[in-house]
Order: C-alpha cells, then structure tokens, then sequence
C-alpha cells in the first residue's frame, strides 16, 4: 500500500501539532520547520484538514493552527 506524499506530511504535521500545541494555536512555519517541509506545501495540506474539520485555523499575527479532535 502506497501513501501520497501529501497524506505522510499531513500525518507528521498532526503527529507534532498534538505533541507540542497543548491546546494553543501554533504557526505552521514552525511545525514546517521543525519537520522539513516546505511551509507552502503544508499550507496546502492544512487547508484540506481544515475543511474536513481536523485543526482549526486562525489568521492574524496571534494566529496558527489546533487541533480540533482530541489528540
């Protein structure tokens, strides 16, 4: 079984979010940083976990990604 690029990011991406967030929003150049991923490519990534209701996202400069789910 194949796993896509984009679903091995999407799953690092949610694996350190969980790990390192406790429940506050973190920005997503850090996680990018922090895994090696282009922070463009996981925009992209992140966008398709926010519609499936995943993370929740908020913008602005006090903003980043969480968890919407339980860890």
């Amino acid at each position: 079984m194949k796993i896509s690029k984009k679903c091995r990011y999407g799953l690092r991406a949610l694996i350190d979010l969980s790990a390192n967030a406790e429940n506050e929003y973190m920005v997503l150049g850090n996680i990018a940083e922090r895994n090696g991923i282009s922070p463009q490519y996981l925009e992209q990534v992140f966008a398709n976990l926010r519609r499936a209701g995943i993370v929740k996202g908020i913008k602005g400069s006090q903003g980043g990604y969480r968890l919407d789910v339980d860890p």
